[in-house]
């Protein structure tokens, strides 16, 4: 990494104070692994990306933490099909 380089971490957070979401940008760009947070405060979504452009495997999960789906991307673009899991209610 470039010492030059203008690195900065934004983030939201829900009324409650719960941390909503964090992504890094490098100078201006999207950069590095966006986390985002349900209201509980458990892990709602993984994505990575590249000077501003999703890349790489997607993680969106449940309220509870369980895996909703996952899906892989290249350049901004979906790769193959989103693989969904569901939840067996028996």
């Amino acid at each position: 990494m470039n010492i030059d380089q203008d690195i900065e971490i934004k983030r939201a957070y829900y009324i409650n104070e719960q941390l909503q979401y964090e992504m890094p940008y490098v100078n201006g760009l999207a950069h590095g692994t966006h986390l985002s947070w349900h209201e509980n405060g458990t892990l709602a979504s993984e994505h990575r990306y590249d000077n501003d452009l999703l890349n790489g495997l997607c993680m969106v999960y449940r309220r509870d933490g369980s895996v909703w789906y996952v899906f892989y991307t290249s350049a901004d673009l979906q790769e193959g099909e989103e693989l969904e899991y569901k939840i067996d209610f028996e």
